[in-house]
């Protein structure tokens, strides 16, 4: 049906080309001004866009495809372009499959089957100018090598006049080339095999004063003659499209005759399901009449059926046999049913599993979930080897606190909430992590805190440390539930909707220890210089600073926003020699977001104590 509405639609237009050359065979002049169309992406807005495909995503302030496609989900611009126009597009390659190319179009007309488009390919390692006509994909030998990376921005800018192209990629210039012909077309973002974040996009009139680089004698236009779609085409496609859907129908009828005759369910019947194969025959033959070299056969074919279906003379066809199908596919006869067929009630064996797996004398499951349990809330599990129960793994110290925990849970009936309260209200968790105040005996004695005398204090997960400047900055977006978001400093949704694979990770999360891709027992917790460096200079943390900064009032005084800062980042008042020092850093440095920048630094904010 697709296919066939394409074919009307380009026939519909080359009509009205038709009709338009006749009345005006000179093509008017595009009006001369400023910008034509601009575009950030912070948000959706239909009356410049005409957006197809279900992976876009508007989000923290820029436009997202989520799942690489060919080609098949695009943003389209409802208005036509100037026809000479300078175009600057902003965006950034996050992932994909292969070529994981990214670019835009231009030129394109409105069944979207002609257009000329340019984009960088990190897959290719190039930026390329190509055509498509017709819907065919025509590469010219306008190509220049350059090292696209993943997670970088590019912004891409094409000088267009007339025929003549310019194309440059962050300021350099990189080839000059003469099209082979131009349309009155609009733009539309490109994403080839590519997961992409889009930031901009302007498109403004080209100035006739504007200088552009002449074309080598190399770059010679490919020129392919476009087909006339004619009313036979269209019949052709009609009759088609009734045969897939005669198929269709006598593929139904089938199945429902095999349920009506093996399981006694339906109204189907083999006489509908033989009339539906005579009408699968009719249409075959139908669009066999279409062909010069077969229309006299056709015709004979289709005046014996007609007359078979007048008379009730329908075929016979062959019904689906499962079990024959599963004997071929598998030499295991214990793996396929009885002579009776599957049996009607469950066998119970997973059920029996089940039930061993939960019973209070099997208490091995519950002990799994309570260390998991204890390892998130307390930093350290009671079993060290958390992935392994065995025999090889070692007697746990509190082996009596493990089992204790365990049977509560098994006798709460498995209730988690409930597990969850036991151990915060309990003084282990509550404990302070501090050692300040300690005896000297028990640091001597328990120096590794195995006895949990004091609380275990850990760095924030990679997640909850990003999530955390965000939040202190008011930028976090709270919502809940939707689909996934691919990793970007600009992204403001929390850490639990980032896509989380090898080729697509945040280099943010990564550098703190995000989970392992292929494991969910226990992070690991690294000190590594890569680490400050991420605090210092990323993008989450200096945009992070400055809107912090900017949540206070302006007219606060240097000791009321030095105490603020510290209750609102640490959760404390400062010590009277940490206000000195702030004192100090803030009359000789006036810019707010760089004592923010620091506090953020610091192990009292890193570090759940």
């Amino acid at each position: 049906e697709a296919h066939l509405e394409k074919l009307k639609l380009e026939k519909s237009a080359q009509d009205k080309k038709q009709v338009k050359s006749k009345k005006d065979p000179s093509p008017g002049k595009p009006a001369v001004g400023g910008s034509v169309l601009v575009d950030d992406f912070s948000k959706s807005r239909p009356e410049l866009w005409e957006l197809v495909g279900s992976d876009w995503r508007y989000q923290g302030g820029l436009l997202s495809l989520a799942r690489p496609s060919l080609d098949k989900s695009y943003l389209r611009s409802k208005a036509k372009h100037p026809r000479d126009f300078e175009l600057n597009l902003k965006f950034q390659t996050t992932g994909g499959q292969r070529w994981k190319s990214t670019g835009i179009r231009f030129d394109v007309d409105e069944s979207g089957n002609n257009s000329h488009f340019v984009y960088t390919s990190v897959g290719g390692s190039k930026v390329h100018l190509a055509h498509t006509i017709e819907g065919k994909d025509v590469y010219t030998k306008a190509v220049a090598g350059r090292p696209i990376k993943l997670n970088q921005e590019y912004t891409l800018n094409l000088k267009v006049r007339d025929t003549l192209i310019n194309v440059a990629l962050d300021g350099e210039f990189l080839f000059a080339y003469n099209l082979p012909r131009r349309q009155p077309g609009a733009v539309q973002l490109l994403a080839y095999d590519a997961i992409a974040d889009f930031y901009s996009i302007e498109v403004r009139q080209l100035p006739a004063e504007a200088p552009l680089k002449k074309a080598s004698e190399k770059a010679k236009p490919i020129v392919t003659a476009a087909p006339v779609i004619t009313a036979s085409v269209v019949a052709l496609a009609e009759a088609k499209l009734n045969l897939a859907r005669a198929e269709y129908a006598f593929a139904k009828a089938r199945i429902g005759a095999g349920k009506a005759t093996y399981r006694k369910r339906g109204k189907g019947s083999a006489e509908t399901a033989r009339r539906m194969l005579i009408g699968v025959s009719l249409a075959r033959a139908r669009v066999d009449l279409l062909d010069s070299k077969r229309a006299a056969k056709a015709a004979a074919t289709i005046k014996n059926l007609e007359a078979d279906l007048q008379a009730g003379r329908f075929p016979d066809y062959k019904p689906l046999n499962a079990s024959q199908v599963s004997l071929v596919k598998t030499s295991n006869k214990d793996a396929l049913p009885s002579g009776g067929g599957y049996p009607k009630t469950s066998s119970g064996r997973r059920t029996a599993l089940a039930n061993w797996l939960t019973h209070r004398n099997h208490p091995l499951a519950a002990r799994v979930a309570v260390n998991h349990i204890w390892l998130r809330h307390f930093g350290t599990p009671l079993v060290e080897t958390v992935s392994d129960f065995g025999l090889r793994a070692p007697r746990p110290l509190h082996q009596d606190l493990l089992d204790y925990l365990a049977l509560e849970f098994i006798e709460s009936g498995w209730d988690m909430k409930r597990l969850h309260r036991l151990m915060l209200s309990s003084k282990a968790w509550q404990r302070s992590s501090s050692n300040l105040a300690a005896d000297r005996k028990t640091l001597a004695a328990d120096p590794g805190n195995q006895y949990y005398w004091r609380m275990n204090s850990r760095r924030m997960e990679s997640q909850l440390l990003r999530d955390s400047l965000l939040h202190l900055a008011g930028t976090l977006d709270l919502t809940r539930g939707g689909p996934p978001v691919t990793p970007s400093p600009n992204a403001r949704r929390r850490s639990l909707y980032f896509f989380h694979s090898r080729d697509g990770r945040s280099k943010f999360l990564a550098t703190f220890d995000d989970a392992d891709v292929f494991a969910c027992y226990r992070r690991s917790e690294s000190i590594v210089p890569q680490q400050a460096l991420a605090m210092m200079n990323s993008q989450t943390a200096t945009a992070s600073a400055k809107q912090i900064a900017a949540t206070f009032k302006p007219g606060m005084s240097s000791e009321a926003f030095a105490r603020a800062a510290f209750l609102k980042i640490l959760g404390r008042q400062p010590a009277e020699a940490e206000l000195a020092e702030s004192l100090a850093f803030l009359e000789e440095q006036k810019k707010r977001d760089y004592f923010i920048h620091a506090l953020i630094n610091l192990n009292d904010f890193l570090v759940i104590r």
